[in-house]
């Protein structure tokens, strides 16, 4: 029943796109910018959790952590927020549970400032899911708009220990001015960035949709994929809140990229990272 449920919803947000992206030229498309930030790094010394039938059991692994600033004539929308910037201070990193190191080289607030804004001047922002390497950086972002899956929302603050959830990181986001939504949310109102429900690895876990005038119809990955091999060989995680639900996830995406042509970025894959624009330079 969940699949077919998703099955509608994603051939909605396939027509409606399809709808609004009708709506305006060329030309206006061209006003959206795609910056990509790099927001840490993660070295692996054994990546096992993240393969459910043993796919990297002892393999080591390095993680690219990105972040996104897109630019909108109707204003500045961060997608997800890195490891926090704090660990900037740490030239050796923090090394955690598994033996894993965490370095932020550079802090994501030193790239919002390299373009001239300033964490105040960012009207939207969300998260693919709620594990700390991706709301590192949420406690910045107070006077900004929290827009989030209404799942995500209840699992992030939800009693009890959940894997790879900081709460200490989360909690200045219940002061913030919050949207809540289910399914997926159509972030300016005009189909050119669109964050879609893609839930699996967490219980709201979401992708995000941007339609770009040069590079066309893109989709940033969050954690749906890991690597690369993730993608290719639909590699589920130990971890992941529910693998049918991240396999059903998987394939309604697959069908929207194939049905827009779209660049599929892996968030967390250092290969992909390489292939980005560096700042100040951006896909438009």
């Amino acid at each position: 029943m969940k699949q077919i449920i998703l099955s509608v919803a994603a051939l909605a947000l396939v027509t409606a796109c399809e709808t609004s992206s009708g709506d305006y030229t060329q030309e206006s498309k061209a006003d959206i910018q795609l910056y990509a930030m790099n927001c840490g790094h993660i070295s692996s010394p054994d990546f096992a959790i993240f393969g459910s039938e043993g796919e990297y059991d002892g393999k080591a692994a390095e993680l690219a952590v990105m972040c996104f600033l897109i630019r909108h004539p109707a204003g500045d929308f961060l997608w997800d927020t890195g490891m926090a910037d704090a660990l900037n201070a740490l030239p050796d990193g923090q090394v955690i549970d598994g033996g894993a190191v965490l370095t932020v080289p550079v802090t994501l607030e030193s790239q919002i400032n390299s373009l001239g804004l300033n964490f105040e001047d960012i009207e939207y922002f969300s998260v693919s899911h709620a594990h700390f390497d991706h709301v590192g950086n949420v406690g910045k972002l107070t006077n900004s708009t929290l827009l989030v899956q209404e799942a995500e929302y209840d699992h992030m603050f939800a009693e009890g220990e959940a894997v790879f959830v900081n709460r200490d990181l989360l909690a200045p986001l219940k002061n913030n001015k919050t949207v809540k939504f289910t399914g997926d949310h159509d972030v300016f109102g005009d189909g050119r960035v669109v964050i879609t429900s893609a839930p699996g690895h967490t219980p709201g876990h979401s992708v995000l949709f941007v339609d770009l005038a040069n590079e066309g119809p893109v989709y940033l990955t969050g954690d749906l994929f890991h690597q690369e091999r993730s993608r290719t060989e639909k590699i589920v995680p130990v971890i992941n809140f529910s693998k049918p639900q991240t396999l059903a996830s998987i394939e309604l995406f697959e069908a929207n990229v194939t049905a827009r042509n779209a660049r599929v970025i892996i968030q967390h894959s250092v290969e992909e990272q390489e292939r980005l624009p560096t700042l100040p330079a951006f896909l438009d």
